[in-house]
């Protein structure tokens, strides 16, 4: 049983950081966080509701060209 466990927490460790690395050199992500903070800090950035709708349907565009353009890619 405790053979398994190492071994469990090996596979954990590897999927984790296979996972992180994955995220930090995805654009799609970085373009997700940055949405995230554009809307978290609007009020702090002195951005109206408008401005912040328009910089999130453009995050969310690029997010979608992103998508697609690595669609493309596997082909």
């Amino acid at each position: 049983m405790f053979v398994g466990t190492i071994i469990n927490q090996k596979l954990y460790i590897m999927f984790k950081n296979f996972l992180i690395s994955k995220m930090l050199t995805s654009k799609k992500w970085w373009y997700a966080v940055a949405g995230c903070l554009t809307t978290i800090l609007s009020d702090n950035l002195g951005l109206d509701a408008t401005q912040t709708q328009n910089i999130l349907y453009s995050v969310i565009a690029l997010i979608l060209g992103t998508g697609m353009q690595d669609l493309g890619k596997s082909k």
